[in-house]
């Protein structure tokens, strides 16, 4: 028998145990259901090598069981390394990576907003290009759905599913489930905003285009009824060689028979072409010629890139319908999102264009949800992008020290919205109350939206009184200016508005004590932002749903003030019959039914009181829910009566 040194034993003995230990690691990793971060050998330094080797974890339960990948976190809220992206009226919040590469994209986002054109990509992700190049830190990876991954530098993606490649990793979206993500980022193309802020982004003038060719004039004026309506630019196209009445004598060789025959026909159009970046949605309307739209709507179309951008199509015509010519026009914008398209007789009235238009649920490019109210976050939408508190403290008749102690109360109930006036001479004690509020921790300034009001005067007048109102509030900011009331230069005021909005003095603007669409219109006539909120009175017997429906077109609010009928009144709204028999089904105090029933009407309510106790009972309503019948009961005590003639 041979004999074996024994260095060599000893060597064999000691690999086979190494190989045993090894045998031993690999079992108690695979049945381990620890991260990737927390296997592994040691190593001689005592430190902990990273295994390869895939981690196995149980469901927690069968819902969990079911959404075999989920964004849900249980992370602290408040860190600073937090963005969000904006993407169909829905905000992703979105922890950012520890790299160079997040760390690049943060300090990007704090120079504004990143809005990104995104488009499907192999069923599992959202891509499109960043406008930027960032530094890479590629690595290879499978990701999960909810990872935010650099692609190339200057690519960004959202993934909903799984690929392995190699990527950059810049966040990860946080608290929500796979399918949840995916129903957000929804099918095709879609305009994703990346921001440091969550709900609020700067608001745009408008994001709907619409283009017209009206040879006759016939097609010009339902272009002009559908911009008047969305508060939308408008750009009409003209042929660098007019169109003649000879021109469109219809089978007679004429100009428009050559054209329409001809597949390659590309008429010119005179001037530059608009630039289209920036709008959502774009209407293109056209005469109906030889049954299709006239060739020059075909130069525009491959003159502009309307890629990821919602098209809408209609026509004018003697008789003849819509019929392939919108279809026809499709492959030139092959990457936009065609919507059915509408002939219209010519003649058409602006009533029946606004109809028309209120049934596409398109207000400017705003999100779908803009002017609903949640319930759950206790906030709505604004059409200026900014969520506003559905309940608040009103603050009429108080002193400075009566405000301040309201206002502190309110904060510590858990109301967030609170509302003052520069006539209500109270907004040094408004902006005290807050500051106590902020100083023991309750609130920050942006959990808390400010409204406040200016009478008519002028423009230069009302600049200076926006620059007082700040500085008596001790903010930086106001979250909602309306005017007071109708009165003398109301165009100069507004307009003074819209520059502090600009300036980033105010956030969002509106009017106050304006009751018929006429006064609505008149306003609509000389802003270039659009209100955002009107304040007026409304109460159990004033509830002027005309004007609500009116204004819900534009995306603006109703806020009511005096929701319990005002001083002299409250006793009477309280002892309702209908009221108190509600009251004692749900039990709740008359005060909380009525609160109620205004937030599911849709009205922003504000009721006033100096009463901690009663400041918390009105806060106290969303633990229940009016029926519809109950509703309907409400609605049906309208009695179409004001108190007030301001």
């Amino acid at each position: 028998m041979k004999l074996m040194n024994s260095g060599n034993l000893l060597s064999n003995r000691t690999r086979i145990s190494a190989l045993l230990l090894a045998l031993m690691l690999l079992l108690l990793t695979g049945c381990s259901s620890t991260g990737p971060a927390e296997t592994g050998a040691l190593t001689e330094s005592g430190s902990a090598e990273e295994t390869t080797l895939p981690t196995v974890t149980e469901p927690a339960s069968e819902n969990e069981a079911s959404e075999p990948y989920s964004t849900k976190s249980s992370l602290p809220e408040g860190t600073d390394r937090m963005f969000y992206a904006h993407v169909n009226g829905k905000v992703l919040k979105i922890l950012a990576a520890e790299n160079s590469s997040a760390d690049a994209f943060l300090d990007l986002l704090k120079s504004g907003d990143v809005p990104v054109e995104m488009h499907d990509y192999g069923s599992f992700e959202k891509v499109g290009p960043l406008g930027t190049t960032l530094p890479r830190n590629d690595e290879q990876i499978t990701t999960e759905p909810g990872d935010v991954i650099l692609y190339q530098g200057d690519q960004i993606t959202i993934y909903y599913d799984v690929n392995n490649w190699s990527f950059t990793r810049l966040g990860k979206v946080q608290d929500l489930s796979q399918a949840e993500l995916k129903d957000i980022l929804g099918s095709g193309n879609v305009t994703v905003t990346f921001s440091l802020s969550e709900g609020r982004m700067e608001p745009e003038s408008s994001k709907v285009l619409v283009v017209i060719f009206s040879r006759t004039g016939h097609t010009k004026p339902l272009a002009e009824y559908i911009a008047e309506d969305l508060n939308a630019d408008l750009y009409e196209i003209e042929a660098k060689v007019p169109y003649t009445d000879d021109d469109i004598k219809y089978y007679t060789n004429c100009r428009a028979d050559r054209e329409q025959n001809d597949p390659s026909a590309r008429p010119e159009i005179a001037g530059e072409l608009p630039d289209v970046t920036g709008y959502d949605t774009v209407f293109i309307g056209y005469p109906i010629w030889h049954g299709q739209a006239p060739k020059i709507i075909y130069t525009f179309l491959e003159g502009v890139d309307l890629s990821g951008k919602t098209i809408i199509p209609f026509c004018t015509s003697h008789s003849s319908p819509l019929g392939t010519s919108a279809e026809n026009l499709h492959p030139l914008a092959p990457d936009a999102a065609w919507m059915e398209g509408r002939r219209f007789a010519i003649g058409t009235t602006a009533g029946e264009i606004s109809e028309w238009v209120k049934s596409l649920d398109i207000l400017s490019g705003q999100p779908a949800d803009t002017g609903v109210f949640d319930f759950e976050k206790q906030t709505v939408l604004l059409n200026s992008g900014y969520e506003m508190p559905i309940i608040g403290l009103g603050t009429w008749t108080l002193s400075d020290d009566e405000a301040e102690n309201s206002v502190y109360h309110a904060l510590k109930s858990g109301m967030r919205l609170i509302d003052t006036a520069r006539y209500y001479g109270n907004e040094v004690g408004v902006g005290r109350g807050l500051q106590k509020a902020i100083d023991e921790g309750i609130v920050t300034r942006e959990d808390v939206f400010i409204t406040s009001k200016i009478y008519g005067g002028n423009y230069e007048r009302a600049g200076g009184i926006i620059d007082d109102a700040l500085k008596d509030l001790n903010v930086d900011y106001i979250d909602l200016m309306l005017i007071h009331q109708p009165g003398y230069d109301d165009e100069g005021v507004y307009k003074a508005m819209e520059d502090a909005v600009r300036a980033g003095k105010l956030r969002s603007i509106g009017i106050s004590n304006y009751y018929t669409k006429e006064q609505v219109d008149e306003v609509l006539s000389f802003a270039t932002i659009v209100p955002a909120v009107i304040q007026n009175e409304n109460h159990l017997y004033y509830q002027n749903t005309e004007l609500q429906e009116y204004a819900s077109q534009y995306g603006i609010v109703i806020e009511s003030w005096y929701p319990f009928g005002g001083r002299g009144h409250t006793s009477e709204h309280f002892g309702n019959e209908v009221i108190k028999e509600l009251a004692e089904k749900y039990g709740k105090s008359s005060a909380q039914i009525i609160l109620r029933w205004q937030l599911q009407a849709g009205f922003i309510a504000i009721p006033g009181s100096s009463n901690p106790d009663h400041i918390a009972e009105n806060y106290d309503i969303f633990d229940f829910e009016l029926s519809k019948e109950d509703m309907q009961r409400i609605r049906e005590l309208d009695q179409h009566e004001r108190y007030e003639n301001w």
